[in-house]
């Protein structure tokens, strides 16, 4: 049963922001003192693959190689297929450069920001959607695997998946029809 509590006490509102805040001041810290650009292949695949559907081309009968000196990825965390070449094709996640594309055709230069803000709606709405007693419990909970925060700040593409869940949670209450 989900409660949708109207009459939030403003401390559980000061929790909320403060833990919202720490997850932003933490995602900031990680991405300015860590590595300066994207630190995974599958987030600079992801944003080349975006600008060449800008240009009418198609992402996946092109070579992703350029993505890797574009957005200053590390060798550590290139991703190597069994015979210990580098990955050049976009594989993974299906399709998820569609929902990147508006975003840089209007100019977002960091696509992490990007995935930050969906991560933080899918915290309000948990915090939204869960019974009040449990609502700041189960977003604290969340906030605990900080690694997640340094994931997104070195350029993890995960949140978007949980965005689809998102768009889920208002129907997790009813009944399934087999």
């Amino acid at each position: 049963v989900m409660c949708r509590d109207t009459h939030i006490p403003r401390l559980r509102r000061f929790f909320l922001i403060a833990i919202l805040g720490t997850i932003i001041f933490r995602f900031q810290v990680v991405k300015e003192t860590g590595w300066q650009g994207y630190s995974t292949d599958s987030i600079a695949f992801t944003h080349y693959a975006a600008e060449l559907l800008i240009e009418g081309r198609n992402p996946y009968t092109q070579s992703m190689q350029p993505a890797y000196t574009r957005f200053n990825i590390p060798p550590s965390y290139i991703t190597l297929r069994y015979d210990g070449t580098t990955e050049d094709r976009i594989t993974y996640p299906a399709l998820n450069f569609l929902f990147v594309a508006p975003f840089v055709k209007a100019g977002l230069t960091d696509i992490r920001y990007l995935f930050l803000i969906i991560y933080c709606a899918v915290l309000l709405s948990l915090y939204y959607y869960c019974r009040a007693d449990y609502a700041l419990l189960t977003v604290t909970a969340f906030c605990f695997f900080m690694h997640i925060t340094s994931l997104l700040a070195k350029g993890n593409t995960d949140p978007l998946w949980l965005l689809l869940i998102l768009f889920c949670v208002p129907y997790f209450h009813r009944p399934v029809l087999v």
